[in-house]
């Protein structure tokens, strides 16, 4: 019995052995599974790590080319900003030496008108300046805060260096934009004190002037305006009714002391003359502009003596712009006439015998009427012409021509060949008595628009004053 106990002994012995070993196996291969897995966790974490460097070192150089982009641009906007200031300054130089030729001070509220538009444009430079300024400023802490996201300890050292670089740059920047601005201020201030004592020179030297200015003598039968005896003032002279003026209408006062010109004199118009047209011609006739206003009514009366028969012989035309017979009166053979260009029928009335006739033509809008009288006896009259419509102003007077034309376009079988004298027109219709007293011997009308007077000094041509007048 004792040996079956003993192998029963040896098979539990084995049978542990056996266990001890299965135990020992398993171990192996869980430690074995537990180091491939970290080592797998290890070369994920690697391979996780190297992508993770390569993209902050992508950001990285990306920050240095914006912080080199910016570097330049800042240095660019200096130097555009230098130059703008150095324009500045030299425009600053240039007014001050212009100063200097400045007498007038017409000249110096010009340039103050430049100062003030050179401020305004310093105001302009320094908003701009500014607004450049918070925009770099905003860019910087832009970029500083874009640097909270590096982990890199080995790349954030250099990186805030730079920030605060730029950082401090504007304000240097800007400090030296001020100084520049400081003393173009200045500038501006000394050109104006400038400006100051200029303006007391110039007046100084108007009360010297005015001190030493020669005084006209006045005119005798004549006036003068606006006499103020210093430099750059101007008079202006004028005749009494029944004078001319010869001489200069107008004198103006030097800054050497001395007026311009020589003194007029006023010359009495003598009405005891005719006008000679000796031939026909387009270049002779008698014009005044610009006189005659608009009329509803019109009386017109003159002497005449001719002796042409082939001639269309014009007496008067008047004309404005864009209608060459607003009045007319032509043709002493057999007188016709036209109001806006409405003509009428020939009248049958002649006065072309070679001897003087008084010839008065009278015409009114409200029912059209008109009457011509030869030698104060009525010749001819009618109704209806240019009835409601108006004599415009404000156009050209013309004696021996026609106007095909506003002032001209005169031709030479229009023209007037005799004597003409004491032409007279009025803005109404005169009496029929009024106009008998007048034929009787001349000179003894006065139109209340234009008088014989008027005419003598507006000839052209070959025109001819001839003295004495109709009568004789």
């Amino acid at each position: 019995m004792e040996p079956l106990l003993i192998d029963e002994d040896q098979q539990q012995k084995t049978k542990r052995g056996w266990g001890t070993a299965a135990h020992w196996k398993i171990a192996c291969l869980l430690t074995m599974a537990v180091l491939l897995a970290l080592l797998l966790i290890f070369i994920t974490l690697s391979v996780s790590g190297r992508r993770l460097c390569g993209a902050q070192k992508e950001k990285m150089d990306s920050m240095y080319k914006a912080f080199e982009a910016l570097s330049k641009r800042l240095d660019s906007l200096d130097v555009n900003i230098g130059r703008k200031l150095d324009l500045v300054n030299v425009h600053v130089k240039n007014a001050s030496q212009r100063t200097t030729a400045l007498e007038m001070q017409g000249n110096q509220d010009s340039m103050f008108k430049a100062i003030e538009a050179l401020s305004k444009r310093f105001d302009s430079l320094d908003a701009n300046i500014e607004r450049k300024l918070d925009l770099v400023n905003v860019n910087v802490n832009n970029m500083s805060e874009r640097t909270t996201a590096l982990e890199m300890k080995g790349r954030l050292a250099p990186i805030h260096k730079t920030t605060e670089a730029w950082y401090t740059s504007p304000h240097s920047f800007n400090k030296s934009v001020v100084r520049k601005l400081d003393f173009v201020i200045k500038s501006i201030e000394e050109l104006s004190l400038q400006f100051k004592n200029t303006s007391e020179t110039i007046k100084t030297s108007v009360m010297q002037i005015r001190k030493i200015c020669p005084l006209l003598k006045n005119l005798k039968s004549g006036f003068s305006h606006s006499q103020k005896n210093c430099t750059g003032e101007s008079i202006s002279f004028r005749f009494n009714c029944g004078y001319w003026l010869n001489g200069p209408s107008e004198r103006l006062y030097l800054v050497n002391g001395s007026w311009t010109g020589v003194q007029p004199t006023c010359e009495f118009i003598s009405p005891n003359y005719s006008l000679l047209f000796p031939y026909k011609s387009e270049n002779d006739y008698v014009i005044i502009t610009h006189r005659m206003p608009s009329l509803t009514a019109v009386t017109l009366c003159m002497w005449i003596k001719t002796n042409a028969t082939g001639n269309r012989g014009t007496l008067l035309s008047y004309a404005v712009s864009g209608e060459d017979n607003e009045l007319l009166l032509l043709r002493p053979r057999d007188f016709v006439f036209s109001l806006r260009s409405v003509w009428s029928s020939p009248t049958n009335v002649s006065a072309n015998d070679g001897k003087w006739h008084h010839i008065c033509f009278a015409w009114e809008n409200t029912a059209g009427s008109w009457k011509l009288f030869k030698d104060g006896s009525l010749g001819a009259s009618g109704r209806g012409l240019a009835k409601g419509r108006l004599i415009r102003g404000g156009g050209h007077l013309v004696l021996g021509q026609d106007q095909d034309k506003l002032g001209g376009g005169f031709q030479e079988y229009q023209s007037f060949i005799g004597e003409m004298a004491d032409v007279n027109i009025w803005n109404h219709v005169i009496s029929d008595e009024e106009i008998r007293r007048m034929s009787k011997s001349c000179l003894t009308g006065t139109g209340n628009l234009f008088q014989w007077s008027d005419f003598k000094y507006h000839r052209m041509g070959s025109v001819q004053i001839v003295q004495p007048s109709c009568l004789n």
